[in-house]
C-alpha cells in the first residue's frame, strides 16, 4: 500500500476538500459522496492537483508529525472482493 497527502489551509477546508477529491477519485470503497462548496472550486483544482502528483510514500517512509491539516489518500494493489 502506498499513501500521499496534501495539506490544507484550515480543518474546515480539509472537511470541505475531501468530498471533492473523493468526487474526482471516485475510490471503490468510498461509497458515501457529500457535496463540496463549489465556491471553493478554483481552489480546490489546484489542490487537487498537487495531491495527485505528492510523493508516494510506503507506511514505513510516510513523514511523521505532520501538524496541519489536511487529505490522505491510500493506493492499494488490489481491487476490494465483491461482497458474498
Amino acid at each position: 500500500m502506498l499513501m500521499t497527502c496534501i495539506t490544507c489551509g484550515s480543518a474546515s477546508e480539509a472537511k470541505d476538500f475531501q468530498w471533492y477529491a473523493i468526487a474526482e477519485l471516485s475510490p471503490a470503497l468510498n461509497i458515501t459522496r457529500r457535496r463540496w462548496s463549489e465556491e471553493m472550486e478554483s481552489r480546490y483544482v489546484g489542490l487537487f492537483s498537487s495531491l495527485v502528483t505528492a510523493p508516494l510514500y510506503t507506511y514505513q517512509d510516510f513523514p511523521r508529525g505532520i501538524a496541519l491539516p489536511g487529505v490522505y489518500v491510500l493506493y492499494h494493489d488490489h481491487l476490494p472482493s465483491p461482497s458474498a
